[in-house]
């Protein structure tokens, strides 16, 4: 059987609020569950999932000079759907 494969992310977003009361994984689960739903709704399933990390190197004057931010560090969940094709 041949799939069609796809891939999607989903950058989280959480409140300083819900981590402290304690209610940030079920607000990470809810935005993920629903990134999988619509896929589902197109007729692909999740195959596979994993968190990747980036960092985005803080620079100015076009990357010349280093920023005095410094560097922010980014994850993102990587979510990797397939459909069955006829």
């Amino acid at each position: 059987m041949t799939y069609d494969y796809r891939v999607d992310s989903v950058r989280a977003e959480v409140t300083e609020r819900s981590v402290l009361d304690g209610t940030a994984g079920e607000k990470i689960a809810a935005q993920v569950e629903l990134k999988v739903r619509e896929w589902a709704a197109r007729g692909y399933e999740l195959q596979l999932s994993e968190v990747m990390s980036m960092c985005v190197k803080g620079t100015c004057l076009f990357g010349l000079l280093p920023s005095k931010e410094g560097d922010i560090q980014l994850d993102t969940f990587i979510l990797y759907f397939r459909k069955a094709m006829k």
